[in-house]
Formats: structure tokens, C-alpha cells, sequence
């Protein structure tokens, strides 16, 4: 039975698993098509766009960790005190300020790399990206 339990766990986990890799297939895959780099630029450029995404994924992790631990694991804000709502928020925008931030350093890295043309369809790939996920997401919802 605790066999039984473990495998019971562990199969979210290995779904999740599949889940992220196939959202992160397809944004190198809209990426990739959308920017049709070289061997040489894609060499160059996989590195800097990971490092990238790992610096903003870390800030979107501390945003939601601010957020679940500021509501207090609630999604009600009814709780908090004025003072308490103001420095969440006053938290949260350093935040997005740090993400703009990380934004600003790396198209200029990429327009660098790729030109500055490529480097705003790498945004405008994020955009699409983003839409396709979310319409995907909503097809799974319906069925």
C-alpha cells in the first residue's frame, strides 16, 4: 500500500514534468522560427536567453511567494491592514522595477547578438508564445 501511495505522488510530479517541457519546447520552437537564426547566432543565443529566463522566472517565484505570503496564504486582502497592503505593494513593484531592469540588459544583449529588429521579435515571440499557451490552455478547460 505505501508502494501503491508513493506512485500515486509521484505520477503529478512526472505529468508536470511532461507538462513544462512541452511549454518549453514550444516557446523554442516559436522562438526559433519566428527569429530563424543561424547555427552560429543560435549557439550565441541559447545560453544568454536561458540565463535570461532563469533571472526572470527567479523574480516571478519571489512575486508569487511575496504575494501567497503577504495574503497570508489567503486570496483575500480583506485581512490586511492598509499598512500591511502598502508595503505588499510597495514590494511588489521593486520587483517589477528589478524585472524591467533584467528586460533593458538583455535586449540590449540580444540586439547585439541578433540586431535590433530580432531582438524585438524575440518580445513580440514571447507575446505569441504566451497567447498560444494560454489559448491551448483554454481548449483543455472546454473539453
Amino acid at each position: 500500500m505505501i508502494v501503491l501511495n508513493l506512485n500515486t505522488f509521484a505520477q503529478p510530479d512526472k505529468a508536470w514534468l511532461r507538462a513544462k517541457e512541452r511549454i518549453e519546447n514550444m516557446r523554442i520552437g516559436i522562438i526559433s522560427t519566428r527569429l530563424n537564426m543561424t547555427t552560429a547566432e543560435a549557439e550565441k543565443f541559447w545560453p544568454i536567453y536561458n540565463e535570461y529566463r532563469r533571472k526572470l522566472d527567479k523574480i516571478h517565484q519571489e512575486r508569487i511567494q511575496l504575494i501567497e505570503e503577504g495574503l497570508n496564504n489567503s486570496d483575500s486582502i480583506t485581512s490586511l491592514s492598509d499598512n500591511d497592503a502598502e508595503k505588499l505593494m510597495s514590494e511588489i513593484l521593486k520587483l517589477n522595477e528589478e524585472n524591467a531592469k533584467i528586460q533593458i540588459e538583455y535586449y540590449k544583449k540580444f540586439s547585439r547578438l541578433i540586431g535590433p529588429k530580432r531582438a524585438i521579435d524575440l518580445y513580440l515571440s514571447e507575446i505569441h508564445f504566451k497567447r498560444k499557451l494560454m489559448r491551448e490552455m483554454r481548449e483543455l478547460k472546454s473539453d
